[in-house]
């Protein structure tokens, strides 16, 4: 703008210094008369009743002359100025495209309706009894911590002894050691326990003779 408003001056101060140089040229006409009979009769005006010619460049002031100069930073400011506008300009159509978009789709897609659900029923759940088993209980002895080092003493001893699968266990105001468990106490494998372990000698005695089958 700057530069456009400083080219404007100075063309506009070319012509009017080239109007105020030419002279203007005053021309007068002659008086004639016609007569039918006689000669033409010219008249002029004297040269000393011609009006002085007036010099129109003493009344105007000189100009100052104008310099049009190029300002790099001037003509970035404008560029980035542009490029900002054609951004939003470019921004603006977009979002009007998309909000015509968005006003298309609501028109097309169709509501549907509620689907209402069947309350579901919840099927019993079948509880499964715990099958019991059969096991041989070789002794009982007091809850106590020392007999509970005891029961522990004879689970090694039977372990050690082939049989594997002995227990020590608290069971109401007792500690006892059982083993198994079978499905049935009179099995083959049930009978042939018992009378292995009511032959064994523990600590000098036998101990188990009284063991006998309990089921849990």
């Amino acid at each position: 703008m700057i530069m456009l408003r400083q080219l404007f001056i100075l063309l506009l101060s070319v012509f009017v210094i080239m109007g105020c140089q030419s002279e203007p040229e005053v021309i007068y006409p002659s008086l004639q008369e016609r007569v039918d009979t006689g000669p033409v009769i010219q008249a002029s005006i004297p040269t000393e009743a011609r009006p002085e010619k007036v010099n129109f460049v003493q009344d105007v002031p000189p100009e100052d002359p104008v310099v049009v100069t190029y300002n790099p930073e001037i003509e970035e400011k404008l560029d980035k100025i542009d490029g900002r506008l054609q951004r939003v300009e470019g921004q603006q159509k977009e979002i009007i495209k998309m909000q015509k978009q968005e006003r298309e789709k609501a028109k097309i897609i169709p509501v549907a309706a509620p689907i209402e659900k069947e309350p579901e029923v919840q099927k019993p759940v079948k509880s499964i009894a715990k099958k019991q088993l059969y096991y041989l209980r070789i002794i009982s002895l007091d809850d106590h911590d020392y007999f509970k080092e005891m029961a522990d003493q004879i689970v090694n001893f039977l372990s050690k002894n082939g049989i594997p699968n002995a227990t020590s266990r608290k069971s109401g105001n007792y500690r006892v050691v059982d083993i198994g468990g079978f499905e049935s106490m009179k099995s083959l494998e049930a009978t042939s326990l018992q009378e292995k372990v009511v032959d064994m000698i523990y600590q000098g005695r036998n101990q188990f003779k009284d063991s006998y089958f309990i089921n849990y």
